[in-house]
Protein backbone atom coordinates (compact mmCIF):
# COMPACT_ATOMS: atom_id res chain seq x y z
CA UNK A 1 0.00 0.00 0.00
CA UNK A 2 1.37 3.17 -0.65
CA UNK A 3 2.32 5.36 2.33
CA UNK A 4 -0.58 7.92 3.94
CA UNK A 5 -3.45 5.87 2.25
CA UNK A 6 -5.75 4.12 4.70
CA UNK A 7 -7.78 0.32 4.42
CA UNK A 8 -10.48 -0.80 6.14
CA UNK A 9 -10.02 -2.94 9.07
CA UNK A 10 -12.79 -5.08 8.01
CA UNK A 11 -12.86 -5.35 4.28
CA UNK A 12 -9.04 -4.22 3.27
CA UNK A 13 -10.35 -1.84 0.52
CA UNK A 14 -8.03 0.93 0.48
CA UNK A 15 -8.65 4.69 0.33
CA UNK A 16 -7.04 8.09 0.26
CA UNK A 17 -5.59 9.60 3.18
CA UNK A 18 -8.49 12.26 3.55
CA UNK A 19 -11.26 9.30 4.04
CA UNK A 20 -12.16 8.87 7.40
CA UNK A 21 -14.45 5.72 7.52
CA UNK A 22 -15.26 2.91 4.94
CA UNK A 23 -18.37 3.09 2.47
CA UNK A 24 -18.76 -0.42 2.86
CA UNK A 25 -18.47 -1.19 6.31
CA UNK A 26 -19.31 1.81 7.72
CA UNK A 27 -16.34 1.60 10.55
CA UNK A 28 -13.62 3.81 10.63
CA UNK A 29 -10.33 3.54 8.19
CA UNK A 30 -6.94 2.81 9.70
CA UNK A 31 -3.48 3.85 9.16
CA UNK A 32 -0.57 1.27 8.26
CA UNK A 33 2.85 1.36 8.07
CA UNK A 34 4.94 0.10 5.21
CA UNK A 35 3.16 -2.92 4.39
CA UNK A 36 -0.89 -3.37 5.08
CA UNK A 37 -1.33 -6.70 7.01
CA UNK A 38 -4.02 -9.51 6.14
CA UNK A 39 -7.29 -7.95 6.98
CA UNK A 40 -7.63 -10.90 9.69
CA UNK A 41 -4.35 -10.25 11.36
CA UNK A 42 -4.51 -8.63 14.68
CA UNK A 43 -4.50 -4.76 14.73
CA UNK A 44 -3.05 -4.38 18.08
CA UNK A 45 -0.12 -7.12 16.91
CA UNK A 46 0.17 -5.69 13.73
CA UNK A 47 0.02 -2.16 13.85
CA UNK A 48 1.78 -1.59 17.36
CA UNK A 49 4.65 -4.70 17.56
CA UNK A 50 6.89 -1.75 18.72
CA UNK A 51 5.43 0.00 21.29
CA UNK A 52 3.11 -3.09 23.28
CA UNK A 53 1.26 -3.13 25.13
CA UNK A 54 -1.44 -1.60 23.26
CA UNK A 55 -3.91 1.65 25.07
CA UNK A 56 -7.28 1.71 24.09
CA UNK A 57 -8.82 4.91 24.01
CA UNK A 58 -12.57 5.23 23.84
CA UNK A 59 -13.57 7.81 21.04
CA UNK A 60 -17.36 6.56 20.69
CA UNK A 61 -18.82 9.90 21.13
CA UNK A 62 -16.71 12.11 18.20
CA UNK A 63 -18.38 12.97 15.34
CA UNK A 64 -16.83 11.90 12.00
CA UNK A 65 -15.26 15.51 11.26
CA UNK A 66 -13.62 15.40 15.37
CA UNK A 67 -12.38 11.77 14.39
CA UNK A 68 -10.69 12.93 11.47
CA UNK A 69 -8.97 16.37 12.92
CA UNK A 70 -7.54 13.87 15.80
CA UNK A 71 -6.20 12.03 13.68
CA UNK A 72 -4.36 15.21 12.12
CA UNK A 73 -2.94 16.22 15.22
CA UNK A 74 -1.86 12.83 16.26
CA UNK A 75 -0.30 12.33 12.89
CA UNK A 76 1.31 16.10 13.59
CA UNK A 77 2.53 14.73 17.00
CA UNK A 78 4.13 11.72 15.34
CA UNK A 79 1.95 9.62 17.91
CA UNK A 80 1.27 5.95 16.35
CA UNK A 81 -1.89 4.48 15.86
CA UNK A 82 -4.78 3.33 14.74
CA UNK A 83 -9.02 3.11 14.69
CA UNK A 84 -11.16 0.09 15.21
CA UNK A 85 -14.45 1.00 15.46
CA UNK A 86 -14.48 3.44 18.23
CA UNK A 87 -11.43 2.61 19.93
CA UNK A 88 -8.41 4.60 19.22
CA UNK A 89 -5.45 2.34 19.37
CA UNK A 90 -1.83 4.29 20.82
CA UNK A 91 1.45 2.20 22.64
CA UNK A 92 0.88 3.04 25.96
CA UNK A 93 3.98 4.81 26.10
CA UNK A 94 2.03 7.35 24.03
CA UNK A 95 -1.39 6.86 25.45
CA UNK A 96 -0.82 10.05 27.93
CA UNK A 97 -0.17 12.48 24.78
CA UNK A 98 -3.06 11.05 22.74
CA UNK A 99 -5.16 11.98 26.18
CA UNK A 100 -3.98 15.30 26.07
CA UNK A 101 -5.07 16.20 22.40
CA UNK A 102 -8.26 15.09 22.86
CA UNK A 103 -8.81 16.97 26.15
CA UNK A 104 -7.25 19.73 23.79
CA UNK A 105 -9.59 19.07 21.08
CA UNK A 106 -12.44 18.79 23.51
CA UNK A 107 -11.93 22.08 25.27
CA UNK A 108 -12.10 23.72 21.94
CA UNK A 109 -15.36 22.18 20.65
CA UNK A 110 -18.26 24.54 20.48
CA UNK A 111 -20.52 21.98 22.81
CA UNK A 112 -21.27 18.49 23.06
CA UNK A 113 -23.82 18.01 20.48
CA UNK A 114 -22.54 20.72 17.52
CA UNK A 115 -19.71 18.74 15.45
CA UNK A 116 -15.93 20.68 15.25
CA UNK A 117 -15.77 22.66 12.71
CA UNK A 118 -12.21 24.67 11.98
CA UNK A 119 -13.82 26.81 10.01
CA UNK A 120 -14.16 30.14 13.01
CA UNK A 121 -16.57 31.93 9.98
CA UNK A 122 -18.85 29.20 9.04
CA UNK A 123 -22.33 29.71 10.79
CA UNK A 124 -23.92 27.13 13.27
CA UNK A 125 -26.35 24.66 11.90
CA UNK A 126 -30.10 25.23 13.17
CA UNK A 127 -32.07 22.57 14.31
CA UNK A 128 -35.26 22.09 11.31
CA UNK A 129 -33.52 24.98 9.56
CA UNK A 130 -30.01 23.73 8.12
CA UNK A 131 -27.23 25.45 8.08
CA UNK A 132 -27.79 29.72 7.26
CA UNK A 133 -26.57 30.52 3.55
CA UNK A 134 -22.48 31.94 3.54
CA UNK A 135 -22.08 35.39 3.63
CA UNK A 136 -20.73 34.86 0.00
CA UNK A 137 -23.46 33.31 -1.02
CA UNK A 138 -26.21 36.38 0.19
CA UNK A 139 -23.95 38.76 -1.50
CA UNK A 140 -23.56 36.89 -5.06
CA UNK A 141 -26.81 36.14 -4.94
CA UNK A 142 -28.00 39.81 -4.02
CA UNK A 143 -25.37 41.02 -7.06
CA UNK A 144 -26.99 38.47 -9.81
CA UNK A 145 -30.41 39.21 -8.79
CA UNK A 146 -29.98 43.25 -9.44
CA UNK A 147 -27.79 42.57 -12.41
CA UNK A 148 -30.41 40.33 -13.94
CA UNK A 149 -33.14 42.58 -13.21
CA UNK A 150 -31.74 45.74 -13.78
CA UNK A 151 -31.02 44.50 -16.92
CA UNK A 152 -34.38 43.69 -18.10
CA UNK A 153 -35.64 46.75 -15.79
CA UNK A 154 -34.01 49.24 -18.43
CA UNK A 155 -35.00 47.27 -21.30
CA UNK A 156 -38.48 47.82 -20.50
CA UNK A 157 -38.23 51.39 -20.02
CA UNK A 158 -36.28 52.01 -23.07
CA UNK A 159 -39.19 50.19 -24.23
CA UNK A 160 -41.44 52.52 -23.51
CA UNK A 161 -42.57 50.92 -19.71
CA UNK A 162 -43.42 52.89 -16.72
CA UNK A 163 -40.85 52.88 -13.90
CA UNK A 164 -43.21 52.08 -11.65
CA UNK A 165 -45.32 49.09 -13.82
CA UNK A 166 -41.67 47.82 -14.06
CA UNK A 167 -41.12 47.52 -9.97
CA UNK A 168 -44.30 46.03 -9.49
CA UNK A 169 -43.63 43.77 -12.35
CA UNK A 170 -40.59 42.87 -11.08
CA UNK A 171 -42.11 42.79 -7.59
CA UNK A 172 -44.85 39.84 -8.96
CA UNK A 173 -41.90 37.89 -10.21
CA UNK A 174 -39.62 37.55 -7.45
CA UNK A 175 -42.41 37.17 -4.81
CA UNK A 176 -43.65 34.26 -7.01
CA UNK A 177 -40.76 33.04 -7.28
CA UNK A 178 -39.23 32.99 -3.89
CA UNK A 179 -43.71 31.40 -3.18
CA UNK A 180 -43.28 28.70 -5.44
CA UNK A 181 -39.07 27.60 -5.39
CA UNK A 182 -38.36 29.74 -2.36
CA UNK A 183 -35.23 31.22 -4.79
CA UNK A 184 -34.73 34.39 -6.49
CA UNK A 185 -32.42 33.61 -9.67
CA UNK A 186 -29.36 34.77 -7.60
CA UNK A 187 -30.26 32.33 -4.95
CA UNK A 188 -30.45 29.43 -7.58
CA UNK A 189 -27.49 30.13 -8.79
CA UNK A 190 -25.46 30.17 -5.66
CA UNK A 191 -27.34 27.14 -3.71
CA UNK A 192 -29.39 29.26 -1.34
CA UNK A 193 -33.37 29.07 -0.16
CA UNK A 194 -35.40 31.14 1.40
CA UNK A 195 -37.26 29.27 4.32
CA UNK A 196 -40.21 29.65 6.82
CA UNK A 197 -37.93 30.58 10.06
CA UNK A 198 -40.69 28.68 12.00
CA UNK A 199 -40.95 25.60 9.69
CA UNK A 200 -38.22 25.28 7.55
CA UNK A 201 -40.60 25.25 4.85
CA UNK A 202 -41.12 27.36 1.54
CA UNK A 203 -42.42 30.63 2.82
CA UNK A 204 -46.05 31.18 2.18
CA UNK A 205 -46.90 33.93 -0.69
CA UNK A 206 -47.94 36.27 2.36
CA UNK A 207 -44.62 36.25 3.60
CA UNK A 208 -42.68 36.18 0.69
CA UNK A 209 -44.24 39.49 -0.33
CA UNK A 210 -43.38 41.02 2.74
CA UNK A 211 -40.27 40.02 2.60
CA UNK A 212 -39.70 41.96 -1.36
CA UNK A 213 -42.08 45.17 0.17
CA UNK A 214 -39.97 45.60 3.21
CA UNK A 215 -37.06 47.11 1.12
CA UNK A 216 -39.35 48.43 -1.88
CA UNK A 217 -41.31 50.16 0.73
CA UNK A 218 -38.14 52.12 2.00
CA UNK A 219 -36.90 52.17 -1.68
CA UNK A 220 -40.29 54.47 -2.36
CA UNK A 221 -39.92 56.41 0.68
CA UNK A 222 -36.18 57.61 -0.20
CA UNK A 223 -38.00 58.70 -3.49
CA UNK A 224 -40.66 60.77 -2.66
CA UNK A 225 -39.23 62.47 0.23
CA UNK A 226 -35.43 61.96 -0.03
CA UNK A 227 -34.80 64.04 3.44
CA UNK A 228 -35.89 61.62 5.67
CA UNK A 229 -36.97 58.84 3.31
CA UNK A 230 -33.37 58.87 2.36
CA UNK A 231 -32.20 58.55 6.23
CA UNK A 232 -34.94 55.66 6.68
CA UNK A 233 -33.62 53.68 3.62
CA UNK A 234 -29.33 54.68 4.12
CA UNK A 235 -30.57 53.26 7.92
CA UNK A 236 -32.45 50.08 6.99
CA UNK A 237 -29.34 49.30 4.20
CA UNK A 238 -26.62 49.32 6.63
CA UNK A 239 -28.90 47.33 9.58
CA UNK A 240 -29.56 44.87 6.93
CA UNK A 241 -26.05 44.63 5.79
CA UNK A 242 -24.95 44.10 9.58
CA UNK A 243 -27.29 42.04 10.43
CA UNK A 244 -26.13 39.52 6.81
CA UNK A 245 -22.84 39.80 7.95
CA UNK A 246 -22.37 39.73 12.05
CA UNK A 247 -25.37 37.99 13.52
CA UNK A 248 -25.06 34.42 13.49
CA UNK A 249 -28.30 33.26 11.36
CA UNK A 250 -27.56 36.02 9.09
CA UNK A 251 -31.13 37.30 8.48
CA UNK A 252 -31.52 40.95 6.79
CA UNK A 253 -34.43 43.69 7.86
CA UNK A 254 -36.64 41.66 5.38
CA UNK A 255 -36.23 38.47 6.70
CA UNK A 256 -37.30 39.60 10.11
CA UNK A 257 -39.90 41.66 8.87
CA UNK A 258 -41.15 38.50 7.09
CA UNK A 259 -40.17 35.58 9.13
CA UNK A 260 -37.70 33.73 6.66
CA UNK A 261 -34.27 32.80 6.65
CA UNK A 262 -32.07 31.94 3.99
CA UNK A 263 -30.42 28.78 3.77
CA UNK A 264 -28.02 26.83 2.15
CA UNK A 265 -30.20 24.27 0.01
CA UNK A 266 -31.17 20.70 0.69
CA UNK A 267 -34.29 19.61 0.24
CA UNK A 268 -37.24 22.49 1.22
CA UNK A 269 -40.26 21.37 2.10
CA UNK A 270 -43.28 23.32 0.31
CA UNK A 271 -45.47 25.08 2.59
CA UNK A 272 -49.36 24.15 3.03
Amino acid sequence: MADGLRYCPECGAEYYASAVRCADCDVALVRTGEQRPPVSAPLTRTLFEATRPTARLDISTLSSSQSYELQQRLDRADIRFAIVRDELLVGIPQADDARDLMAAMADEQPGDDEPYDPNPFARPQLAGLGRPASRLQRLGGAVIDSLLFGVLARTAVVAGASWWAVAVAQGLVITGMVAAFGASPGKFALGSRVVDVHTGRRPRLRSSALRWATPFVLAVAGFVAPRWGGVLLLLGELASAVLVLFSPDGRAVHDLVAGTIVVRHERVAAGR
